[in-house]
């Protein structure tokens, strides 16, 4: 008898220890639920339900209703006309009848997608609501029309970065200038570099080179070639943002000892200008070379420096033309090498393509014989105005 009562008692305060031990699991199972409850973020993402269909969206009402003179041209760039035109370029019309539903998101939208991205800073989920499709589509839209806009323009005539490989192209620029500047008789263009924001690489060595000491950041630099109508005819792309401007335009050195020969363009003091790029890169004159100037040359040599400077404006207009109508670039563009290289010379490519067939471009305009003409009739010259005291460089 005594024998069951003890035994009882063990399995009671076994049982009791074990219902003591579930007790503290749960409640530490419980604890941990909780915590990892509070660090997680609250995620919002955009579904099919959450957003507007592609025939009533934004962009659709955009595309049938907008101004062409003013919303449609500030939002994506082009006109009607220029837009219609790109769409058949990239995506040309099928012959024959297509089965089957059409789909919901057509090429117009994917173009009108694109243009808009390389338009301005906005993140996929504004596009997403412009355009009422859902973040996958947005991506593979957009990706899909970036690799059709550099695989079909870059061999296409108005938007081809195409650098003069006749005598005749390179005088047909170099007269375009000298109605400008007389005494300036064979530039063909006008070179600057520029830097663009680039997102930090896994990569340690690739981080290391795109890490620019300057700007105190990761970049990629790149060179650009703006002819005097405004389009761009050379260009180095995507390089370290370790690189300097001397360094990255090494391509279009090349091209003018090969294909320009006797034919120079206007760069900044960033480029080499003495050695074998003399009277090829030329420019405005240092500040410590002026002082030292001849009393018997001053006046020639600050008049002449005064010309270089006004041409160096041009290229800062190019500049403006690129970064200004297609603000992704102001943008942090992405690491991957390759889909940035992408990026950038699809704009460039945009770029040629919009001012041969929508114009609204400084150089273009500056350099038109019918602004020659207006400066004639009116006498006055809002460029020229800057830099008519020769005597006033210092």
């Amino acid at each position: 008898m005594k024998y069951d009562m003890m035994s009882s008692s063990i399995i009671e305060g076994i049982l009791s220890r074990r219902k003591k031990l579930r007790n503290k699991v749960a409640v530490a199972m419980i604890n941990v639920v909780v915590i990892d409850h509070n660090n997680q973020r609250d995620r919002h993402y955009l579904t099919r339900g959450a957003l507007l269909k592609p025939r009533s969206s934004p962009w659709r009402k955009l595309l049938s209703d907008g101004d062409a003179s003013t919303s449609f041209l500030d939002l994506t760039g082009m006109t009607y006309a220029a837009f219609k035109e790109l769409v058949v370029i990239l995506y040309p019309p099928t012959v024959g009848v297509v089965r089957g539903r059409p789909p919901m998101f057509t090429n117009e939208d994917k173009v009108g997608l694109y243009l808009m991205f390389v338009g301005s800073t906005m993140v996929y989920k504004h596009l997403c609501t412009i355009f009422g499709v859902v973040p996958k589509t947005c991506s593979d839209a957009i990706k899909e029309t970036m690799l059709l806009v550099v695989r079909k323009l870059r061999r296409h005539p108005d938007a081809e970065v195409k650098f003069p490989d006749t005598e005749e192209k390179c005088m047909f620029f170099a007269n375009l200038i000298r109605r400008r500047e007389p005494s300036i008789t064979n530039c063909i263009g006008f070179l600057d570099g520029v830097s663009f924001h680039a997102c930090c690489s896994s990569d340690e060595y690739e981080q290391n080179a795109h890490y620019s000491g300057y700007h105190c950041d990761t970049m990629c630099n790149n060179v650009f070639l703006f002819a005097p109508t405004g389009i761009v005819i050379g260009s180095s792309i995507n390089y370290y943002g370790s690189w300097g401007d001397s360094a990255v335009c090494d391509p279009i050195k090349r091209k003018f000892k090969r294909k320009a020969p006797g034919f120079s363009c206007a760069v900044d003091q960033g480029f080499p200008r003495s050695g074998e790029m003399e009277g090829v890169f030329i420019g405005p004159i240092s500040t410590k070379k002026r002082k030292t100037l001849h009393p018997i040359i001053r006046k020639e040599t600050l008049k002449l420096h005064n010309t270089y400077v006004s041409l160096r404006q041009s290229s800062e207009w190019g500049m403006r033309a690129l970064q200004g109508t297609f603000p992704r670039l102001k943008s942090r563009l992405c690491s991957d090498s390759h889909r940035r290289g992408d990026i950038i010379e699809s704009i460039v490519l945009l770029h040629n393509f919009r001012t041969n067939k929508v114009g609204f471009n400084q150089i273009q305009t500056v350099f038109n014989p019918h602004y020659q003409q207006y400066i004639n009739i009116e006498g006055y010259d809002r460029i020229q105005r800057y830099y008519a005291d020769v005597d006033s460089v210092e």
